[in-house]
C-alpha cells in the first residue's frame, strides 16, 4: 500500500521545513501538496521523494500527475 507525502514525511521524521531543505521545494508547495491543492510537477515530485529516500510512485498524492505524464508519453 502506497502512503501518502504526510506519512512518508512523518516515517523519516521530516518537518515541513526540513523537507523544503533537503528538497529544495519551498514550504509552501509541500503544504499545498499534502492537502491536494496543488498538483507538482515531475520534477517537484522527484525532488521530494528523493529527499525522502523513496520511489515517486511510493507517494499516494503523485498518482494522478504520473497517470498524466504516462497517457502523454503514450500519445
Amino acid at each position: 500500500m502506497r502512503k501518502t507525502l504526510r506519512e512518508h514525511r512523518i516515517d523519516r521524521m521530516k518537518t515541513y521545513r526540513g523537507l523544503a531543505d533537503a528538497s529544495g521545494v519551498a514550504v509552501t508547495t509541500i503544504t499545498a501538496v499534502e492537502r491536494s491543492t496543488r498538483r507538482p510537477h515531475f520534477a517537484t515530485m522527484s525532488a521530494i521523494a528523493g529527499a525522502l529516500g523513496v520511489p515517486v510512485r511510493s507517494v499516494a498524492e503523485f498518482d494522478d500527475v504520473l497517470e498524466a505524464r504516462v497517457s502523454s508519453e503514450a500519445a
